[in-house]
């Protein structure tokens, strides 16, 4: 006799959808503010389809709802959406669900995905002046090779002077420009793509940042990057109940640097032998001596998440800093190295005419 009760098993078709990180936000704070306050799942979930204004995000919510109707976890619904939900949200939901204690693994998740912002927020503040000012740079040297250069060179073309080598600089270039812009805008534009084509390889993106993580100031940003994101995803896997040696296998999913990836991959053999992980850590220049005697702290007290959060706060804010004091080291410089371009321009173009004038006065 078939058994009407029984639950069938539902099938989740990965679905490469994607949805702004704002409206993510507001999914993931909302339900676990619904979930908090005992709304049951079903009617969270149909509440923030009803408040979403966005089409795709109203159609997600949708469809996670209707999977959960249907049997499946919260954590097997998200994981539909994988350019939504990486493995590391799926795997703390999941978590969160075996342990009954959904609502703040959401609420920890929410604090994360703030802090991440935070930190976006800032570079993008930080990179916003410099793009700028190259912006108008280029649109500078644009014009004057266009327009002004151009009918400079006419007048020294038609009058038989001689020419200073400045000026002799100062004219092939512009003749080049203007014989080959078409070639020249097509190749910057076929080098670009190029570049963007070789940056979405993973192989070659991590020699780059490889080579970043060696350059002074770029390399104390990146250092302080992975430490902050390892230790925020170790700290809230692990609040969520999810074994140490897992957490950290997961957790190294977020770090860039290779040669850290390949330390915490022999971190999580020397776990599986019983050493603890701030034993393990020692080992490794990848973590700073204060990260490991913290953590070392944490694992004899019994509070290891909590103690991992503090550290991400930690480095999170010297990341901070030191991403502001980068944006105010950038902006003097900018303006010395515009100021010089533009200055070299001018000052040809002027000593061009002055001897355009010497030679053709009368004697």
């Amino acid at each position: 006799m078939l058994n009407l009760l029984e639950k069938k098993e539902v099938k989740i078709v990965p679905l490469k959808v994607g949805i702004p990180f704002s409206e993510k936000l507001t999914m993931v704070e909302s339900l676990s503010i619904m979930l908090e306050s005992g709304i049951p799942i079903l009617e969270a979930l149909d509440s923030i389809k009803e408040d979403s204004t966005h089409p795709t995000a109203k159609r997600v919510v949708a469809a996670i709802a209707d999977s959960v109707q249907r049997g499946s976890t919260l954590a097997e619904s998200f994981s539909a959406f994988p350019k939504i939900f990486d493995d590391i949200f799926v795997n703390t939901v999941k978590a969160g669900e075996d342990s009954g204690s959904l609502d703040k693994v959401l609420t920890d998740i929410t604090e994360s995905m703030k802090q991440n912002e935070e930190l976006k927020s800032d570079i993008r503040g930080a990179m916003f002046y410099p793009a700028i000012v190259l912006f108008f740079l280029a649109i500078y040297l644009v014009l004057m090779f266009a327009f002004v250069l151009p009918r400079i060179v006419a007048v020294f073309n038609k009058l038989n002077v001689p020419k200073t080598l400045p000026t002799q600089i100062l004219i092939s270039t512009t003749l080049f420009v203007n014989k080959y812009y078409l070639i020249l805008t097509a190749a910057a534009i076929l080098s670009l793509a190029i570049f963007l084509f070789l940056i979405s390889k993973k192989e070659i993106r991590a020699s780059v940042v490889g080579v970043f993580f060696k350059l002074p100031l770029f390399g104390s940003l990146l250092k302080y990057l992975d430490i902050s994101s390892f230790s925020r995803t170790l700290s809230l896997l692990l609040s969520a109940g999810i074994p140490i040696i897992r957490a950290v296998e997961t957790s190294t999913q977020v770090v860039i640097n290779k040669k850290t990836k390949e330390a915490l991959s022999q971190i999580t053999h020397k776990l599986t032998e019983g050493k603890t992980l701030a034993e393990s850590m020692k080992d490794y220049s990848s973590f700073p001596t204060l990260m490991t005697r913290i953590v070392s702290t944490g694992e004899k007290t019994g509070k290891l998440d909590e103690v991992l959060a503090e550290i991400a706060t930690h480095y999170h804010m010297k990341l901070r800093r030191q991403v502001k004091q980068l944006s105010t080291l950038l902006e003097p410089v900018l303006i010395i190295v515009v100021g010089i371009i533009m200055g070299l321009v001018v000052i040809v173009i002027i000593s061009s005419i002055y001897q355009l004038i010497g030679q053709v006065r009368p004697r």
